[in-house]
């Protein structure tokens, strides 16, 4: 769970 968290919030800050 943390793991999918942090990923997911890597990927937006790229995003952006």
């Amino acid at each position: 769970s943390t793991g999918n968290s942090k990923g997911f919030f890597v990927r937006q800050t790229n995003k952006s």
